[in-house]
């Protein structure tokens, strides 16, 4: 994805239910920001209606710490309830902060600026 030209992984977690499509978009999402310098990744995880478990919280966990040396910045969008709180769980196990949004947008916005 881009935006002001900046390149945006786009982890796009709506709808998704626990299960194999999410571990397809955590596989893709690796894969891309492997290509990225240390630091300059910009994320967009959308988890709007998405549904979590504890093996999903674990498996977004480490992939958050595994790729913490290449990303920049970080903004959730649609993240409400018990995605907060997975969240916030994400944050205290990866030691990186994850900016949440309710508008992409503004998201987009906020992350084309880091």
């Amino acid at each position: 994805l881009e935006y002001e030209n900046k390149k945006i992984v786009l982890m796009d977690f709506s709808y998704v239910k626990p299960g194999s499509e999410f571990v397809d978009v955590i596989k893709k999402a690796k894969e891309l920001i492997s290509h990225f310098e240390p630091g300059a990744a910009l994320t967009l995880i959308d988890v709007t209606n998405s549904e979590f478990d504890l093996d999903i919280i674990d498996i977004l966990s480490d992939f958050a710490r595994q790729n913490t040396p290449f990303v920049r910045a970080s903004a959730v969008l649609g993240a409400t309830g018990i995605h907060e709180l997975a969240r916030k769980s994400i944050e205290d196990l990866s030691n990186r902060e994850f900016k949440t949004f309710t508008n992409r947008e503004e998201a987009l916005k906020w992350l084309s600026r880091q």
